[in-house]
C-alpha cells in the first residue's frame, strides 16, 4: 500500500509542477498571440551574440525576442507579423526575451518605432504571429 501510495504522490507531484506549454499552433496566422510589446538594445557584438547567435544593430534592422515560454532553436531566423493599432510591421526572430510572458514580445528600437514613438515603452493590445 505504501508503494502505490508513493507512486501516486509522485505522478501528482510531477502534474503539479509541469511547466503550461504553449501549443506551436497558437501565435500563427490562424491563431494570432495578443499581448505586450516593448523594446531592448540588441546583442551588436559578436563576444555577445543573440540567443540565435546572431549580432544585429537594433537601431537600423527589424528583429525582436520572442518569450522564453515558447520560442524554440527552429524559431531563429523566422519572420513575425505584428500589428498595433492598425500599422504592421514585420520583424526576424533573433533573440529570446527573459522576461516575456508567452503572449508578449521584445522588439528592436527599429522595429518598435514602426508601430510607435520609443516613448511609450511599452504596447498594449499587440497581435503578433509566426508566418510560416
Amino acid at each position: 500500500m505504501f508503494f502505490k501510495s508513493t507512486i501516486v504522490a509522485a505522478i501528482a507531484t510531477l502534474a503539479i509542477a509541469a511547466p503550461a506549454v504553449l501549443k506551436r499552433d497558437t501565435c500563427s496566422s490562424s491563431s494570432t498571440c495578443t499581448g505586450d510589446a516593448t523594446y531592448y538594445d540588441t546583442a551588436d557584438t559578436s563576444s555577445n551574440p543573440s540567443s540565435c547567435g546572431t549580432t544585429n544593430d537594433g537601431t537600423v534592422e527589424n528583429v525582436l525576442a520572442l518569450s522564453q515560454d515558447i520560442i524554440t532553436d527552429a524559431d531563429c531566423g523566422k519572420t513575425v507579423v505584428i500589428t498595433y493599432n492598425g500599422v504592421t510591421a514585420n520583424g526576424t526572430v533573433v533573440d529570446k526575451c527573459m522576461g516575456c510572458d508567452a503572449d508578449s514580445i521584445d522588439l528592436s528600437r527599429h522595429l518598435f518605432e514602426e508601430l510607435a514613438d520609443l516613448d511609450a515603452g511599452r504596447l498594449s493590445g499587440v497581435e503578433w504571429y509566426i508566418a510560416a
